[in-house]
């Protein structure tokens, strides 16, 4: 909600850099949460770094293909299609860990997505491109949340903090390199003059 806010009521069309901002953050509150906990960071091998690199790409293309995708369709809409993730993330769960859920599990999932539908309806506006961008966005949200688990209690078992730091840092860079490969950085560099700064 805050992101589309800020596309339509600051008219900054930038979903990439509001990412990246959202990376900066999540990377310093992330260090300062470790810090203040005393809890110590893992000494990684180069093959461990490059898995969370790894990692940090599917983060990131997550985060900016959602940012993209609300560009172009009501929150309404974005909140609909979200509202699947969790199914989406089972199914996921189930295919590639093996995971089984109860029929409760599933029914709770279909209520939710029929409530949010319910509750959402009439304010639908949408257009193919962005609905397919957030269909995208849900898929990849859900394999973060897979793979998440793999970083959490797998081999390397990471403190949440120090996931999100590690992620939220490689993420920051592969936006920054996004921003200007796909023309933002140069856009925000031509339009700074029409913001107050």
């Amino acid at each position: 909600l805050l992101n589309k806010s800020i596309f339509v009521h600051l008219n900054f069309p930038y979903p990439i850099t509001v990412s990246m901002i959202h990376m900066i953050c999540t990377c310093i509150f992330s260090y300062l949460s470790i810090r203040i906990m005393d809890q110590p960071l893992k000494n990684l091998t180069f093959e461990q770094h490059k898995l969370v690199a790894a990692f940090s790409l599917l983060f990131c293309a997550n985060i900016m293909v959602g940012n993209i995708g609300i560009h172009y369709t009501s929150v309404a809409m974005s909140q609909v299609i979200r509202a699947s993730i969790p199914g989406v993330t089972m199914a996921l769960s189930f295919l590639i860990l093996g995971k089984s859920y109860t029929q409760n599990h599933l029914l709770t999932i279909f209520i939710v997505i029929a409530g949010v539908i319910l509750a959402t309806y009439g304010d639908l506006e949408y257009n193919v491109f962005g609905v397919l961008l957030q269909i995208l966005g849900c898929i990849l949200s859900a394999c973060k949340s897979v793979t998440a688990s793999k970083f959490l209690i797998g081999e390397l078992k990471f403190h949440p903090f120090e996931l999100a730091y590690r992620m939220a840092l490689y993420a920051t860079f592969e936006m920054l390199f996004f921003s200007f490969i796909l023309g933002e950085a140069r856009d925000i560099y031509d339009t700074r003059m029409d913001y107050d700064w």
